[in-house]
């Protein structure tokens, strides 16, 4: 779902800046749906493009589209240094260290690089690289609802994320299925990022008052945040031992509103659709993943983490803020 790559600066040097332009466009497609880019410590990688001569538009562009990807918290600060400003040999041991999806680099330099691996992008990049069709195609995943699937499909999509958001209105606090994904998650959530950072990552669970009752709640605990609190404690105990923070909201439905039904898993660095629930369900059932677009992505968090249409009907949240 989410790849981690590493990029040669040196795609960004040409004769022909007109041509680098579109082939910059193309490359950059993917690293937005799906990709996150690991650099270096000390804004080396950053200075090393600025260094680049290219023109004011282009240069204004770039940085426009980096931008954009720190904002997304799609960079990955390393502590694998560069030496010597090799940045062909910082590829290969990062492409081992970081279990790299790929490293892009000139065409023409490939003969440079270090690693006996064939994973790499060769730039300018054409659709028909397997690597690039491999990025394409993993955007939509089916996978078991088994625990070892869970665990093997959530974990690029949460080692690297500070900010971990369940909306799915039949979660559970009681019930097997869902304690164990939320277990699962808890210790994938920013589990490669803490190796390296000191970070306290938030886990947030939406669900619906409507579907109270299917959830095992009463209608007195799904309304009041006391009650609701007593209820999904068990559930922070498992949280709490991997240092994250945890809040439950519950969202009722005013006016005959539509009752929430859709399931998504919402990071800091991307988003997911669910076709079934957040669950480990036995026997098991076929679960499909959507990688949703950006500019998606972000409308859903606004709509229902920060402007949500459902009225929130009782929160708490540990440890007490």
């Amino acid at each position: 779902m989410l790849y981690k790559i590493a990029i040669i600066p040196e795609i960004f040097v040409s004769d022909d800046f007109r041509t680098l332009d579109r082939e910059l466009d193309f490359l950059w497609d993917y690293i937005f749906d799906n990709c996150l880019i690991i650099i270096p410590r000390n804004n080396i990688w950053i200075d090393s493009i600025s260094a680049i001569n290219m023109p004011s538009k282009l240069r204004e562009k770039t940085f426009r589209y980096l931008r954009r990807v720190k904002d997304a918290n799609r960079f990955i600060v390393t502590n694998t240094s560069l030496n010597d400003g090799d940045w062909y040999e910082w590829g290969a041991r990062v492409y081992s260290d970081y279990s790299l999806h790929a490293v892009v680099m000139p065409q023409k330099k490939r003969v440079l690089y270090k690693s006996k691996d064939e994973r790499v992008i060769d730039f300018p990049v054409t659709p028909s690289q397997d690597v690039l069709l491999e990025l394409k195609r993993s955007k939509c995943q089916i996978s078991q609802t088994t625990e070892e699937d869970l665990e093997k499909t959530l974990k690029p999509i949460l080692e690297y994320a500070r900010i971990l958001r369940v909306i799915d209105p039949y979660i559970s606090s009681t019930k097997s299925w869902s304690q164990s994904s939320i277990e699962i998650a808890s210790k994938l959530l920013g589990c490669s990022l803490k190796k390296e950072h000191s970070y306290t990552c938030k886990f947030e669970i939406y669900i619906s008052e409507g579907k109270a009752k299917k959830s095992g709640l009463t209608k007195k605990q799904a309304r009041e945040s006391r009650e609701l609190m007593t209820v999904w404690e068990p559930i922070w105990e498992i949280v709490r031992k991997e240092g994250h923070s945890f809040r439950v909201v519950v969202f009722g439905n005013d006016n005959n509103q539509k009752e929430l039904h859709d399931r998504f898993i919402l990071t800091d660095q991307c988003g997911v659709m669910l076709s079934t629930g957040f669950s480990c369900d036995t026997p098991a059932h076929p679960q499909v993943w959507i990688m949703l677009p950006e500019n998606s992505f972000r409308a859903i968090t606004d709509l229902f983490i920060f402007n949500s249409p459902y009225p929130v009907r009782s929160q708490f949240q540990f440890p007490h803020s």
